[in-house]
């Protein structure tokens, strides 16, 4: 009933890129914010911050005009850019806080000795050492991204494009709830996100760390 190959297809197309977007510009934000400490950055990053306060449905008749009139109203790309722009505060949160206190200056320096440049001390200084709160991040926002149910409800019109958890919420009609297919469907739309945390479960261990520090 919930066409499950093709709502899973949909859930891993609106995912997977939202986590690779968000994870990559977040941490090449981050790593501009720390490195570059002027009054403008840091002007920017409170600015960034500010968004976490505000609630997501807040803005939503606004976000919905704007996608009308870039005719990205019921599109996966539209959806994708939305859901990024929710993820990756809270990655540049948590790139920015490892980046300040992990990430050396000097070995930078040394880098800079042999030539390197900022992009190039990016790709290959920041990044690599950078490898379990990028793997952290990452979990983090797929799960956001998986679970997100008001965006694609409200911006995707379209039941052919439909993630899991929109379709889960088709059982629910206006005078009864077919609990029973509710709850297979909930199963079947769990696997793949408990899957993942069976083979991340180290870097479930670092997030549970960080949280209770």
């Amino acid at each position: 009933e919930m066409d499950y190959p093709r709502s899973l297809l949909n859930t891993l197309l609106i995912s997977i890129p939202t986590v690779l977007l968000s994870t990559l510009f977040s941490a090449a934000a981050a790593y501009s914010i720390v490195r570059c400490q002027n009054r403008l950055n840091r002007c920017i990053y409170t600015l960034f911050l500010t968004g976490i306060i505000i609630p997501g449905g807040a803005n939503l008749i606004a976000l919905y005009k704007l996608m009308l009139a870039l005719h990205l109203n019921n599109t996966r790309i539209g959806l994708i850019l939305l859901s990024c722009g929710g993820v990756s505060l809270l990655s540049l949160f948590m790139l920015r806080n490892f980046l300040s206190s992990a990430v050396t200056v000097e070995i930078e320096e040394a880098a800079d000795i042999d030539g390197c440049g900022i992009l190039g001390k990016f790709i290959f200084i920041a990044l690599p050492l950078m490898k379990s709160i990028l793997a952290t991040n990452i979990i983090v926002s797929l799960t956001n991204v998986w679970n997100s149910f008001m965006y694609p409800s409200l911006f995707l019109q379209d039941r052919s494009k439909h993630p899991l958890l929109v379709k889960v919420y088709e059982c629910v009609g206006q005078f009864s709830t077919d609990w029973l297919t509710m709850f297979n469907m909930l199963v079947l739309a769990l696997i793949p996100l408990t899957i993942l945390f069976l083979i991340f479960q180290k870097q479930i261990m670092v997030i549970l760390v960080m949280c209770s520090l």
